[in-house]
């Protein structure tokens, strides 16, 4: 299946707490305005295919970059487990994120007609149990479901080379 993946001797949480994920201030830099060429060629094609979606929740939002390439027509809420992260794009952004370890269950309001998820299934241990709830709890039936995840041989990875961001044992 060309998947690369890494084991790692202890668990995924430990080493998010430990520091290896430092919060830094990105919105002016090149990687940034990759970022949101990105999300705003994404929500194009959402626009396409859904012309009416109105509601969007973007799971593991980070910082809230692709929230805030929204435009006022979107109801949007972002989940992101970094209290650090969230209350920057809070700041930074003026964007919705609520600040949680999700388990399951409803967020917020719930049905929402577009669910985002970007770099985050490669974090997780059970993402097919996660996922399975979270659509089931919160997509609307003909809603549609976006997972990113990185791709060795992307664009970004082939001029990046061995200092490519998503090149990050063990957390990528």
């Amino acid at each position: 299946c060309k998947h690369v993946y890494s084991v790692v001797g202890q668990s995924s949480s430990d080493l998010y707490q430990e520091g290896k994920y430092v919060l830094l201030d990105t919105r002016k830099s090149f990687s940034d305005k990759i970022k949101n060429f990105d999300s705003l060629r994404i929500l194009g094609q959402i626009r396409k295919r859904l012309p009416n979606a109105k509601r969007l929740l973007d799971f593991g939002c980070g910082k809230g970059v692709f929230l805030s390439a929204l435009d006022n027509s979107w109801t949007a809420v972002g989940v992101e487990t970094s209290a650090e992260r969230a209350e920057f794009g809070k700041a930074q952004y003026g964007v919705d994120i609520s600040i949680q370890f999700y388990q399951g269950g409803t967020i917020k309001e719930g049905k929402y007609d577009v669910i985002t998820s970007f770099h985050v299934l490669e974090h997780l241990p059970d993402p097919k149990a996660l996922f399975s709830e979270l659509i089931e709890r919160n997509l609307n039936h003909n809603g549609m479901l976006i997972l990113e995840v990185p791709l060795l041989n992307s664009w970004q990875s082939r001029i990046a080379g061995k200092n490519w961001i998503q090149l990050d044992p063990p957390l990528h």
